[in-house]
């Protein structure tokens, strides 16, 4: 008789990278790593970036820097409390307050538009004033973090109601959150701000892609988006400019294209390693908006290619750390919340990115973490809090604390 063969089931084998996934505090440390190591980063090319600047228009080389430092404790404070809103507050709370932080922002941008409240810096009248000086806020900002609270509340109502299957039908996707991204659009594109205008276009459809709406149907919104903003860009002088200057970047390199051209001479200068901390010549008011959209050219002027290539990195894990969190919530507005703001922060920072290295026209979005604007820092820091806390509500990090709660001498690897 011959022997028969018998499949014994072996037991499946993980890398070491694979358990290190499954952890409970995971992913809390892969967000919050990167945050602070950018954010570090971020003071220290604001402090440099901006002295030439702060000692011609302010008399003092610290004048940026300081402001930063301010609105960095702000924003570790709105992060804090983000966190223990989105972990201590019942779901319902932090819905109600996510509607409240959305018209409250959509009321501050449309206060833009008043004459005496409403600030112009830089041709967009986008800026509220609240002391003296440059010292003010930017609501579109906000405007980022509340769209994406917003939507996700909105989705996660509606995705409780199971029975009528909500989230199934296109209406429902749309309404009221497609109506609020639009109005909160084009305010801001009113206040001829029309690369913010973008990114929240580009936000809401994020959102709508993420909550399961049909392509055609998302296709349909992007393409009736596209025909204002591509009007808005041919009758626009500057706006066109910049489109063929990014066509032919060896074209007037002292005009159109001066930024594009003092950008890679930073580059270039900087090699591997840099020419030092502080040492950059293309700051000294070469290079304009050095410390804002383009401060990535001067990372890469003092500290070089590697540098530059560490916050590439550093931007990979934040990005992998939330749509692994978002893949893996079994809660909706957690889901929902983590999906948004990762695809808001590598938008934002490819965008960026590309528009340094001369890979995009020009667009006047900042560096998450390192441009400098208190605004944009608030609002990112404030995301960032509100992804640890998504991570905190994974099935994985619940589990470890039921555990605890059971047996405090439960270890990781047990739970």
């Amino acid at each position: 008789m011959s022997a028969q063969a018998i499949d014994v089931p072996r037991p499946r084998r993980r890398s070491l990278f694979g358990d290190f996934l499954e952890l409970p505090h995971t992913f809390r440390h892969l967000v919050l790593a990167p945050t602070a190591l950018l954010s570090v980063i971020g003071l220290i090319m604001v402090w440099s970036a901006s002295s030439v600047e702060g000692m011609n228009k302010w008399d003092d080389p610290y004048h940026f820097t300081f402001r930063q430092a301010v609105f960095f404790v702000i924003g570790l404070a709105f992060a804090a409390v983000l966190y223990l809103v989105f972990t201590k507050a019942k779901e319902q709370t932090v819905i109600v307050l996510g509607w409240i932080f959305f018209l409250a922002t959509l009321a501050l941008e449309a206060a833009t538009l008043i004459p005496g409240i409403g600030h112009s810096m830089n041709g967009n009248q986008n800026w509220i004033r609240i002391g003296v000086g440059d010292l003010g806020i930017q609501p579109a900002e906000f405007g980022k973090l509340a769209l994406m609270w917003w939507g996700a509340c909105i989705f996660a109502a509606k995705a409780k109601a199971a029975e009528s299957k909500l989230l199934d039908k296109p209406f429902q996707l749309l309404f009221p959150f497609l109506l609020g991204g639009v109005l909160l659009t084009g305010i801001v594109v009113w206040q001829d701000d029309l690369g913010t205008g973008v990114v929240l276009l580009l936000i809401t459809l994020l959102m709508l892609f993420n909550v399961g709406l049909p392509l055609r149907v998302l296709g349909l919104i992007a393409a009736l988006g596209a025909i204002p903003v591509t009007y808005l860009i041919i009758q626009s002088p500057n706006r066109i400019g910049r489109i063929f200057g990014f066509l032919d970047t060896s074209a007037n390199t002292s005009g159109i294209n001066y930024q594009h051209t003092a950008a890679q001479l930073a580059f270039a200068r900087g090699g591997w390693f840099g020419v030092g901390l502080n040492a950059s010549r293309q700051k000294w008011l070469g290079l304009p908006e050095a410390h804002t959209d383009y401060i990535l050219s001067v990372v890469g002027e003092e500290l070089g290619l590697v540098c530059v290539l560490l916050i590439v990195a550093l931007f990979g894990v934040l990005g992998f750390a939330g749509w692994q969190i978002a893949m893996r919530s079994d809660i909706p507005l957690y889901r929902y919340a983590a999906g948004g703001i990762t695809g808001w922060l590598m938008f934002a920072a490819l965008v960026n990115m590309a528009v340094v290295l001369g890979l995009f026209p020009v667009f006047g979005v900042p560096l998450p973490f390192l441009s400098s604007g208190g605004s944009a820092l608030v609002s990112v820091l404030g995301g960032c809090g509100i992804l640890l806390a998504c991570a905190y509500q994974l099935p994985a990090a619940r589990a470890y604390r039921e555990a605890q709660a059971k047996s405090p001498k439960v270890t990781l690897y047990e739970a």
